[in-house]
């Protein structure tokens, strides 16, 4: 696979679609999905509604800059 693209790690770009991405990790057995690294808090956000949605949890490092951790904790 290209990086970041193959099932359960992902590249998460301004067009990914978080909605198929949620319910592909949900139909593959995830219970949580997890931020790593260099996502906006915005799209932190919609990972987390988008998650959900699906039923499944979401966690991260306590920094995932360009969020802070205040933000990370506010975006559910």
């Amino acid at each position: 696979h290209v990086p970041g693209t193959a099932p359960g790690v992902r590249l998460v770009e301004d067009t990914t679609d978080l909605r198929a991405l949620a319910r592909q990790a949900r139909t593959m057995g995830a219970s949580a999905l997890k931020v790593y690294d260099d996502v906006p808090v915005s799209r932190v956000r919609a990972l987390v509604e988008a998650a959900h949605a699906e039923g499944l949890r979401v966690w991260a490092h306590a920094l995932v800059a360009p969020a802070r951790v205040d933000d990370l904790s506010r975006a559910g």
